[in-house]
């Protein structure tokens, strides 16, 4: 276990050393340069966002696809950092635990097993917790940004439930949110790769499905994402 966590925090140093530059609109397929802001033209003419966000009542967060020293996607990390909890949310004794699920056969497949979690310095990038599967919620702050490891290199799963519980570990908050890479226009993103209907539940969490995006450019996907990027 000691190996395991050692190996986690190795790895994700080398992935802070770039974690400040701003992950924009990639084209489907093609691997993020080392300037990750550019996207590459190819013959699809389909973005994928490597940048979202999501907030209700209780909590407020930007999420992003994290970029190896490579200047590559890593598909197995994503980054958060919250713009807001609420005062009833953060009071001393909560935590906070963040879980993956996807869609499957037509229904909701949760994996109950809570996702290896660690802080980190928004300003230096360094990490400033060891790896865990809960964070305090009263030490959630603008200035900590928190690295979350999926354990789905495939890419199986499309959605982070962040959950808030009580110290009676009762649920008193939750949020999901569309895991970046995903495609930036709603209307095609309604269409699974294989041409059948993406499920409801995913459609209605897309940053854009209440929006007017007929007329919209790559250009205007790009601006509108660009803002959601840290």
């Amino acid at each position: 276990m000691t190996t395991k966590i050692l190996c986690s925090i190795v790895f994700i140093a080398a992935l802070s050393s770039c974690s400040n530059t701003k992950s924009n609109d990639v084209q489907i397929n093609t691997q993020a340069s080392a300037n990750p802001t550019t996207s590459t033209t190819i013959n699809s003419q389909k973005l994928l966002t490597s940048c979202n966000k999501s907030e209700n009542s209780d909590m407020s967060f930007h999420i992003n696809a994290v970029v190896n020293t490579s200047g590559q996607m890593n598909p197995d990390w994503i980054k958060i950092k919250y713009n807001f909890l609420s005062a009833t949310n953060a009071v001393s004794g909560n935590t906070v635990k963040f879980f993956k699920w996807k869609v499957s056969g037509g229904q909701s497949v949760l994996d109950q097993t809570p996702l290896s979690v660690m802080f980190y310095d928004l300003s230096s990038n360094q990490l400033t917790s060891n790896p865990g599967t809960s964070l305090v919620a009263s030490e959630i702050s603008l200035s900590r940004g928190i690295y979350i490891q999926l354990n789905d290199v495939a890419g199986t799963f499309q959605v982070i439930k962040a959950v808030v519980y009580n110290s009676s570990g009762q649920i008193v908050a939750q949020l999901n949110s569309l895991i970046p890479q995903f495609n930036s226009n709603p209307a095609e993103y309604a269409t699974n790769s294989d041409g059948s209907a993406r499920a409801q539940i995913l459609i209605d969490m897309h940053p854009l499905k209440s929006v007017a995006t007929t007329a919209w450019t790559q250009t205007d996907y790009t601006n509108f994402f660009q803002s959601y990027c840290f």
